[in-house]
This record gives C-alpha cells, sequence and structure tokens, in this order.
C-alpha cells in the first residue's frame, strides 16, 4: 500500500531533498508532489512535478513494485507538468526540478533582456 507520512510547505531548501539524501532515504521507495512557480517577467504560473526516488539501496524486488505502486499515485496525483524518476541525489536538486517543470511548461519568452 501507499501512504502518506509527510506533506507541508518546503523552502528552497528542500527537507524533501534533505530526506532522499540521508541514509534513510537511500533504502527507500518515496513519490513527492511539488509545486514549482516559474515564468518569466511576462507571466508567473504554477507547475507541479511528480517525483518518483527509488534509492540506491533498495532491493531488487521492491525496485519492481514501484511500477505497480507508481500507478495507484497516479490515480490520486493526476495533474503533473513533469515526471522525474530518481535514483542518484544529484537529479532532485531544486534547480534541477525547476529546469524541468521550465522545460516541460512550454513558452518561456520572457521580454529578450
Amino acid at each position: 500500500a501507499v501512504v502518506s507520512t509527510q506533506s507541508g510547505h518546503y523552502g528552497r531548501d528542500s527537507e524533501v531533498v534533505e530526506v532522499l539524501n540521508n541514509e534513510s532515504g537511500s533504502g527507500l521507495r518515496a513519490y513527492c508532489f511539488l509545486r514549482v512557480t516559474t515564468g518569466d517577467e511576462m507571466s508567473v504560473r504554477s507547475k507541479f512535478a511528480l517525483i518518483t526516488w527509488i534509492g540506491p539501496d533498495v532491493p531488487p524486488l521492491k525496485k519492481a513494485k514501484v511500477s505497480t505502486e507508481k500507478g495507484l499515485v497516479k490515480k490520486v496525483v493526476e495533474n503533473f507538468s513533469c515526471e522525474i524518476q530518481a535514483s542518484d541525489i544529484e537529479d532532485v536538486t531544486l534547480d534541477k526540478i525547476v529546469n524541468e517543470a521550465k522545460r516541460c511548461g512550454g513558452a518561456n519568452y520572457g521580454v529578450g533582456k
């Protein structure tokens, strides 16, 4: 079963990334739904990212369960701009998540400065 263990508002030094980066994160399967504010001088908009974390120490059978669990998560969390699957903490830095949300979000014109 998929169980929500944590929710809340996280700042620039995201606690989500800290949880994944510590010792308990290496053996963890986690699904994170994050709101990212993106845009340019012309408009600001919120995008949502679904992050599937499979820690490097997760046993193979538990890794295999991710495909089934992710289907359940997607039934609850239906609207997201980008999906990121990661097993390396370098893949889930806040800057990379924001850049991926921008890339998936379409136009990002700015005023040409």
